[in-house]
């Protein structure tokens, strides 16, 4: 399911359920064919000469189950053909079966694996359960005639058919069941992660145009407010001009942009003799003004601070990553002794990439230069060796726990009913089959809610190995090639358990051991290679069954991982695709004095209509510039402080405000308080401060007169505040009242 549609509610086959069922059916397809079916077509091949068809058809229809579970679509109708051909060759061996027992074409039941498997693969529980029924009762009811039925139990031997079919069909239905579970989180976040960048689109926006006006606004005007002695007046010009062109810019029409065609059209590169090297992909708009954006701050700290030599910018897009690296052979600085999370660097490059999903890095050394990494989208750390590190979780633990549920039961009732008798210590072999199952039972319960603990690992090995190693004592002697090893799929089944409570790489080197000691055990009680063959479904629902859960647990852990990966790329793209939707108007967060006021000045110096030198353009330009900052440190929420701090400089105070969105609510309402209460100062460009504490709001104010404080204790004292005075100075305060939810807490 692609990640930025929404899911349906119609069954799908996702990446990770579709991977893991396609390696499940190949690998039993693999472990039939080399254990079962070649040897089988081999040997009819000699004693059935007339029944060459059937035996080509039964190949045949193994070899295009394989070709079928790598069809990137599945079909139900894949799984019906290739019963089809099956039946086909069955009944054509059976009509001339010459010397070849025909009860021995019905023993290879993992036949029936890959095709259940491909039938799965079409998540519908209905179908594919109709299917896995009638196959499989077809094939026990062909057994059972063609043995001469003559009573339950003596038929009790051919139930073993049930064990593969039960095995692969659990594990499918786990398989299915934890890729649902998982695709059901990630569309659940892809939901959650829509809705919160629709929540969060106007902040963000709110955010862009607050950088737009510090990068540009601010600069330019700080550039016409305090003007460097012999800068040349089309220095600043150029400056407005590119302030004033980047806040009324339109957003582009095309969804996509390449970054380096942004760059390079900054006046910074050409003015610094900027290095732009390399290329990258079409991204998001948003993306790529980001990136070009913050881009253009670092050159511009570049430009104001660093004293640099050389500046270069390198681009360069990797697997669908766009990576920009500004450097410089500046002075640098001391990450140590200068926080780089400031309003410059924090805002206009930190922040402004983590909002579109991406990330950036600044790395500096004093008299060394600085290194600005700029990266859309921000990357996961993925280590490849964490998921042979990591254990299965507790959907995947549960769900394939009961695949271990058919040998637990089919080993000990078979045991008990089919084999005990012809055991040389019967009484023995039923015991320990209880005991194992009881084992057995008992793990799978508790793996149900966690991992097993050292000693329970421990007891589930020791339990599988006495079990098979008894089993093997028990065969007759001298031994018989066809006496049933039932232990064994119990022992395994145990082993299984063991694999779903341990990470990856111990469950690789746990099936490793236990393959070699199942066919070292079947090489030393039967000195014949050929037994060793004709037991080898025994290797294959033993040993097989703990490959294929390791097998399992592999690729859904590895390809879940991928989409994981994948869908947080995706959660990225969205955020850069909900603010291009939000930046097309960023005007409309702008107050009415950037507006108004700063853009047509700007605008009216850039053209040339204005003297960039002329004292009225100085004077304005320093009051605008304090007063946008005021905007931008208290945000929107603070109109009316802001308004009330303008008041006061427009009435003549040389005003310094530390005030911050940080400050309480209640401490900026005293502090708004305390501006309305000042009144006009005692000469133009009276000093004052303006502070806030968690107790008190401050105003330090110098050169006050008498007439003054004696209106301010007046005042003060009619509100709880209280004036202290100093020779050099006089301090103004107003205790904050705490919240009501304060005082409760």
């Amino acid at each position: 399911m692609p990640l930025l549609q929404k899911p349906s509610s119609t069954a799908e086959v996702s990446k990770t359920s579709s991977a893991a069922l396609r390696a499940l059916g190949l690998a039993s397809l693999a472990m039939t064919l080399s254990t079962e079916t070649i040897p089988f077509v081999r040997d009819g091949w000699h004693w059935a000469e007339k029944a060459h068809n059937g035996f080509m058809m039964v190949l045949a229809s193994q070899f295009l189950a394989g070709l079928a579970l790598l069809l990137r679509r599945e079909r139900l109708w894949h799984a019906w053909l290739l019963f089809g051909l099956l039946l086909g060759g069955i009944f054509d061996i059976l009509r001339n079966p010459g010397q070849y027992d025909p009860v021995s074409l019905l023993i290879p039941g993992f036949w029936l694996v890959p095709l259940i498997v491909v039938a799965l693969r079409t998540q519908d529980r209905r179908r594919y359960l109709c299917f896995t029924g009638v196959t499989t009762t077809v094939m026990l009811l062909l057994m059972m005639y063609l043995q001469r039925f003559d009573s339950l139990a003596g038929n009790t031997g051919y139930l073993w058919l049930l064990a593969p079919v039960a095995q692969t069909l659990l594990f499918g239905e786990a398989v299915i069941e934890v890729a649902r579970a998982r695709d059901a989180a990630v569309a659940r976040r892809i939901r959650a992660d829509l809705q919160h960048q629709e929540e969060t689109a106007l902040t963000a926006a709110r955010r862009e145009a607050a950088r737009l006006l510090h990068d540009h606004v601010l600069h330019a005007l700080h550039a016409l407010s305090r003007p460097i002695a012999n800068t040349p007046a089309q220095l600043a010009r150029d400056e407005c001009l590119t302030a004033y062109r980047t806040l009324t810019q339109q957003t582009p029409i095309s969804e996509v942009a390449r970054v380096e065609d942004l760059i390079s059209a900054d006046p910074l590169v050409a003015r610094l003799g900027v290095q732009l090297s390399g290329g990258s992909d079409p991204i998001p708009t948003a993306a790529a003004r980001a990136i070009a954006a913050a881009t253009h701050e670092a050159m511009s700290n570049v430009e104001r601070h660093a004293r640099a030599t050389r500046v270069a910018v390198r681009i360069a897009s990797i697997a669908g990553v766009v990576r920009v690296a500004i450097t410089d052979d500046g002075r640098g600085f001391d990450p140590s002794r200068r926080a780089i999370d400031r309003m410059g660097v924090g805002r206009s490059i930190l922040q402004r990439l983590d909002d579109v999903g991406g990330q950036a890095d600044i790395v500096s050394w004093e008299r060394s230069g600085t290194k600005v990494s700029l990266e859309w989208p921000r990357q996961t750390q993925n280590d490849t060796d964490s998921l042979w590190n990591r254990p299965p979780n507790r959907l995947m633990r549960s769900g394939l726990t009961r695949a271990a549920w058919p040998a637990l039961a089919l080993s000990a009732i078979l045991n008990f009913w089919a084999s005990g008798p012809r055991a040389s210590h019967p009484e023995v072999m039923t015991l320990l089959g209880a005991l194992g199952l009881a084992v057995g039972v008992a793990a799978a319960v508790a793996l149900l809610t966690r991992p097993l603990r050292l000693w329970g690992i421990t007891l589930l090995l020791a339990t599988a190995s006495v079990l098979w190693a008894a089993n093997l004592w028990a065969v007759p002697t001298p031994p018989e090639h066809d006496y049933p090893l039932w232990l064994a799929w119990e022992a395994s089944a145990l082993v299984h358990l063991v694999v779903l409570t341990s990470r990856l790489s111990v469950g690789a080197v746990v099936t490793a051991l236990w393959s070699v000691f199942q066919a070292g055990g079947l090489w030393l009680r039967f000195r014949d290679p050929w037994a060793v063959w004709d037991h080898s479904f025994v290797l294959t629902t033993g040993a097989g069954d703990v490959l294929l859960t390791l097998l399992v647990l592999m690729v859904a852990q590895h390809t879940a991982s991928q989409e994981a990966e994948a869908a947080e790329q995706a959660s990225h793209r969205l955020a850069a695709i909900a603010q291009m939707q939000a930046q097309g108007q960023l005007d409309q967060f702008w107050s009415q004095r950037v507006t108004q006021e700063a853009l047509p000045l700007l605008k009216a110096v850039g053209d040339g209509d204005v003297d960039p030198r002329e004292a009225v353009v100085r004077n304005t330009s320093t009051l605008l510039e304090a007063q946008l900052r005021d905007e931008l440190v208290l945000g929107p929420q603070h109109g009316r402080l802001v308004a009330a701090l303008a008041q006061v400089r427009a009435d003549g105070w040389n005003l310094v405000s530390t005030l911050s969105q940080n400050d309480s609510p209640e401490a900026l309402q005293r502090a708004h308080g305390m501006l309305g209460l000042l009144g006009a100062p005692a000469q133009a460009g009276q000093p004052i401060t303006v502070s806030a504490n968690q107790t008190h709001t401050l105003a330090v104010v110098l050169e006050a007169s008498d007439q003054q404080c004696t209106a301010w204790r007046r005042r003060l004292q009619q509100r709880g505040g209280q004036l202290d005075t100093d020779p050099d100075f006089v301090r103004l305060s107003l205790p904050v009242e705490p919240a009501e939810d304060a005082l409760v807490s």
